[in-house]
């Protein structure tokens, strides 16, 4: 089944870089405006100048923040800052925050479509970000960023293999702020890297975060075989010198060996008690709405319960977050409508799942909170069809509850729904039925840093 490959790391020279912490950043897509130009301030090496780089009033086609990436690495790696392994391993990754510590192990898994079954997701992805992570891939020609990745590990085989590599001085030691720290090591064990091949063959991967990066990978990869194809040819061998392809014989570019065959992923054990998931929640707003009779509505599918609202937005924030947690298997939502001092929790009625029997989903998607609130709620009472879901207009995302608090008092929502977090469970259950969650249904956290190590995608 998954196949993962030991790969050369690219990873900051600590003789040339003194502060590793300072180089790091997030994955693209939870990186603002402010949290660019604060990480552009933080070090001239950090990885936001290739990962998300700033867009510049006069950037025209020929010069463009895909083209400065690709310039700014080719600069670190010819000036020391960045350094190459001198032969393939994988590495160890502990990340440790808020009193806990997640393992991950990085390796470059092996790109196959979804319909193999080797790789199993669980989100839908949006052709917007795609786009624009392929140009980074084209220009780079890099894995900049890993996805995450989930294994099932019951007899701790591979965590015993992989707890050796632990137990040597760190590779890289990195602080960060907000107080995350991050350990890495290299595995040089061949037969240990041998044992953790074969266990992960005999399963599946679980895809938990980097679905649109996946995808992004798999387009990228069919535009390099069909570029090899193509060269193949003896008469096109100058065309592809100017497309910057290397032409190569099939037996030099194995399934096992072509590096924009496979992606660089960081695994970690679905049973890992320091894998986070945060829920997200929904603001929403809508025109001509009536509170009580949307209520009346809601009482056909949930027990609704009135809760009075604390005052002041702390004690009001906890105070909705433990109701929710207090019965988190029940199909419990939280609520809060304008003009409330009011806060609702809506408990799923015995056998209501049956209104989604129309639609072709899988029944572990018919048990998600968030299915539930989208397809009963927010698409039949509320009449917000699925191309609504996408956030910016009539439904907006945030994390915090706090936002979902303010966003309702400042009058510009008038409905705000709070969830749980989607257990890994459900999360597993769905993908192996091969579906797809709604939009926003899970928020690995934290997530992980981009340029602790990396992979090039050419020999």
């Amino acid at each position: 089944m998954a196949r993962i490959y030991p790969f050369p790391g690219i990873l900051f020279n600590s003789a040339a870089v003194s502060d590793i912490g300072a180089v790091l950043c997030p994955p693209y897509d939870v990186i603002t405006l402010e949290d660019q130009y604060r990480l552009y301030l933080r070090s001239p090496h950090n990885m936001i100048r290739l990962e998300l780089g700033q867009e510049l009033s006069d950037d025209f086609a020929e010069r463009n923040r895909y083209l400065r990436a690709r310039e700014q690495l080719g600069k670190w790696l010819a000036t020391g800052i960045l350094q190459k392994d001198d032969r393939p391993y994988l590495y160890l990754h502990d990340h440790y925050f808020a009193g806990k510590c997640r393992r991950a192990l990085f390796g470059a898994v092996h790109l196959v479509e979804w319909s193999a079954g080797e790789i199993l997701p669980h989100e839908q992805t949006l052709d917007g970000p795609k786009a624009d992570r392929l140009l980074l891939l084209r220009h780079t020609r890099a894995n900049l960023s890993p996805l995450l990745g989930l294994y099932e590990d019951p007899a701790g085989d591979i965590a015993s293999l992989i707890a050796e590599a632990a137990s040597t001085r760190p590779v890289i030691t990195a602080n960060v702020p907000g107080g995350e720290q991050h350990c890495l090591w290299r595995i040089t064990d061949q037969a240990a890297i041998a044992r953790i091949q074969a266990t992960l063959a005999q399963q599946s991967i679980y895809l938990a975060d980097g679905h649109h990066r996946y995808e992004t990978a798999l387009d990228y990869r069919n535009e390099r075989q069909k570029s090899l194809d193509e060269c193949a040819a003896p008469d096109t061998i100058a065309a592809c010198s100017a497309r910057h392809y290397r032409p190569q014989s099939r037996s030099s570019h194995s399934e096992a060996i072509a590096p924009w065959r496979s992606t660089l992923m960081a695994l970690c054990s679905l049973t890992d008690p320091n894998l986070v998931i945060l829920p997200t929640h929904r603001l929403v707003r809508l025109d001509n709405f009536s509170a009580s009779a949307f209520l009346q509505r809601l009482t056909a599918v949930f027990e609704v319960q009135k809760w009075p609202l604390l005052s002041d937005y702390t004690s009001a924030c906890a105070q909705i977050e433990q109701e929710l947690a207090y019965h988190q298997r029940l199909h419990r939502i939280a609520m809060v409508l304008g003009a409330e001092k009011h806060f609702f929790i809506l408990t799923l009625k015995a056998g209501a799942q049956v209104a989604l029997s129309h639609l072709p989903r899988s029944a572990a998607w018919c048990e998600l909170d968030v299915a539930l609130l989208h397809y009963l709620v927010l698409c039949d009472m509320l009449g917000l069809p699925e191309s609504e879901w996408r956030g910016g207009k009539k439904i907006v995302y945030t994390r915090e509850t706090r936002e979902v608090l303010l966003g309702i008092d400042s009058g510009e929502f008038q409905i705000g729904f709070l969830l749980n977090p989607t257990p890994i469970g459900q999360i597993r259950e769905v993908a192996r039925a091969a579906d797809c969650m709604p939009q926003k249904s899970t928020y690995f956290y934290p997530k992980l840093p981009t340029g602790l190590v990396f992979r090039l995608l050419d020999d």
